[in-house]
C-alpha cells in the first residue's frame, strides 16, 4: 500500500516531466518500430556506424581498439565502449539503439531544468522540452548507432552542474561536471580545445562568486576531464606520437576543408576535386604512410592550400556558416531510405555553384536543382531553420536584457555555439545540419523564447 501511495505521490509531484519523457519516447519509439520492421536492423545504421560497430566488436573479441586489424586514431573509445556494453546485454544492434532512445528521451527533461536555471518561465521550460521532444533531427539520430544523442545528453547535463555549481557554490557539482565533460570527450572529441575559452567565460562568474572561487571551480572541472581522458591521450600518444584525443580533425581539415577549396579553385564537383586531392597526397607522400605521421602530413598539405587560396579560405568560412545555422537533413533522412528520386548529379548543390561563382551557371540549371525532391524540401527546411536562428537571436537579445544575474550561462552557452561553430570550418562544402545536433537545443530553448515575447509584444498569448 505505501508503495503505491508513494507511486501516486510521485505521479502528481512530476505529471508534467512523465508528460515531457513519455512524448519523447513515443516519437522516438515510433520512429524505431517502422524502421526496424519496413527495413530491418540495417535501417539503424548510416554511414559512421560501420565504424562504430566493428570498433565494438574488436573490443568484445579482446583485440583492442582496432579497425580491420589495425590501431584505430580516427575516433574515440567513449561511444564504442558504451556499444560494445550495450552489444553484451541486448543481444544485438536493436535492442542497443532501444536502450539508447531510453536514454535520449530524456534529454528535453534537462532542457526544461536548463531554461529554469536560466530564469526562465514554467511555460517557456515546458514549450522548450516538448518541441525538443519532437524535433526531427534530434528523433532521427536518437534511433541510429551514431554518438549525436548520447554525446549531447551529457553535453547539457554537465552544463548544468556549471550553472548549479555557480549558483550554489557547491564543488560536488563541479565534480559532476568535470566527470561528464570527460566523458563526453570520450564520446566525442568536440571540445578538446574548448578550455581556453572556458577560461575566458569565467570573467563573468567571479562577479557572483569571486574570481579565487571561479577559478577553484574551473580547475576542478577541467583536472577531473583531464583525468578521465588521460589514458586514452597516452595510448594515442605510445602508439601514435601524439597526445591527442584523435586525429579526426587532421582528416577532416584536408579531407573536407582542403577538398573544398580545390572544388572552388578548379570549378569542378565535390566528388572530383576529393580524387584529385587524394591523388596529390599520394603522389607527395607515398602509398604507403603510417598512421603516426598521416594527421601531419594532412595538416600541412590542407595549410598549404589555405596559404595559398585565403580568398576561397573565407568565402568557404562564410558559407560554411550560413550553411550551418540555416540547413537541415530532412531532405537526407528521406533520401537515404529512398522516399524521394535519386538525386541527378549532373547538377551541383546550389552552394557549391555560388561557391564557385558560377552564377550564370546556377541561374541556367535553377529549375534543374529545385524541379528535384531533394533539393525542394532541402529549401522548405532551410526557410524554417532560417526562420528559428532570427527568433533564436532575437531571444539571446532579449534574454541577456532581461535576465542580468543570469548573464554568465548566457555567456557560456553563446561561447559553446561559437566554439562549434569554429569547429566545423573544417567541413568547408561538406558541411550538413547533423553537426550542428548538439546546438539545437540551445536553438530551441532561444526561439521560444524570442518567439513569446513577439507574442506578448503583438498582444497575444504564446500557443
Amino acid at each position: 500500500m505505501k508503495l503505491i501511495v508513494r507511486t501516486l505521490r510521485f505521479y502528481q509531484n512530476n505529471k508534467q516531466d512523465i508528460g515531457i519523457y513519455t512524448l519523447a519516447f513515443t516519437v522516438r519509439f515510433i520512429l524505431f518500430f517502422i524502421i526496424v520492421v519496413l527495413i530491418g536492423e540495417k535501417g539503424l545504421k548510416l554511414g559512421d556506424s560501420v565504424q562504430y560497430i566493428g570498433l565494438a566488436r574488436s573490443l568484445l573479441n579482446g583485440q583492442g581498439f582496432v579497425l580491420d586489424g589495425m590501431p584505430f586514431f580516427f575516433r574515440t573509445i567513449g561511444y564504442p565502449f558504451f556499444l560494445a556494453g550495450g552489444l553484451i546485454i541486448f543481444r544485438g544492434i536493436v535492442g542497443f539503439v532501444f536502450f539508447q532512445i531510453i536514454l535520449s528521451s530524456f534529454l528535453p527533461l534537462i532542457i526544461k531544468r536548463l531554461a529554469k536555471q536560466l530564469g526562465m518561465s514554467e511555460k517557456i521550460a515546458f514549450m522548450s522540452a516538448c518541441v525538443v521532444a519532437c524535433e526531427p533531427h534530434l528523433v532521427f539520430y536518437s534511433v541510429t548507432v551514431m554518438t549525436e544523442s548520447i554525446y549531447t545528453l551529457i553535453l547539457f547535463a554537465g552544463c548544468l552542474y556549471i550553472f548549479r555549481a555557480m549558483e550554489n557554490k557547491k564543488y560536488v557539482y563541479s565534480v559532476y561536471a568535470g566527470i561528464l565533460f570527460g566523458i563526453g570527450m570520450l564520446v566525442k572529441p568536440l571540445l578538446q580545445l574548448f578550455p581556453p575559452i572556458f577560461f575566458i567565460c569565467i570573467l563573468p562568474w567571479r562577479k557572483k562568486i569571486s574570481l579565487v572561487g571561479a577559478l577553484k571551480h574551473v580547475a576542478i572541472i577541467l583536472g577531473i576531464c583531464f583525468v578521465v581522458s588521460f589514458s586514452w591521450m597516452y595510448r594515442n600518444y605510445s602508439i601514435f606520437h601524439s597526445f591527442a584525443l584523435s586525429n579526426q580533425g587532421s582528416g577532416a581539415l584536408l579531407g573536407y576543408l582542403g577538398t573544398s577549396i580545390v572544388s572552388v579553385r578548379d570549378k569542378i564537383t565535390y566528388q572530383d576535386a576529393e580524387k584529385k586531392v587524394l591523388a596529390e597526397f599520394t603522389d607527395r607522400n607515398g602509398a604507403y604512410i603510417s598512421e603516426a605521421n598521416r594527421g601531419r602530413l594532412y595538416n600541412t598539405q590542407a595549410f598549404e592550400y589555405i596559404k595559398m587560396y585565403p580568398n576561397i579560405f573565407g568565402t568557404l568560412l562564410i558559407i560554411n556558416t550560413i550553411t550551418f545555422w540555416t540547413s537541415s537533413n530532412y531532405n537526407s533522412f528521406l533520401n537515404y531510405y529512398h522516399l524521394v528520386p535519386a538525386i541527378d548529379h549532373s547538377v551541383l548543390p546550389p552552394t557549391h555553384y555560388l561557391a564557385q561563382g558560377r552564377m550564370r551557371e546556377f541561374f541556367f540549371s535553377f529549375w534543374k536543382i529545385f524541379s528535384q525532391p531533394f533539393y525542394f524540401i532541402g529549401v522548405i527546411g532551410r526557410i524554417i531553420w532560417t526562420t528559428v536562428l532570427f527568433l533564436f537571436l532575437f531571444g539571446v537579445l532579449k534574454a541577456y536584457a532581461s535576465y542580468p544575474t543570469n548573464r554568465y550561462p548566457l555567456i557560456f552557452l553563446m561561447s559553446l555555439c561559437v566554439y562549434l561553430t569554429m569547429m566545423v570550418w573544417v567541413d568547408g562544402l561538406g558541411i550538413e545540419a547533423r553537426l550542428r545536433y548538439p546546438l539545437i537545443p540551445i536553438e530551441i530553448l532561444y526561439a521560444v523564447y524570442g518567439y513569446t515575447i513577439l507574442q506578448k509584444k503583438y498582444g497575444h498569448e504564446p500557443t
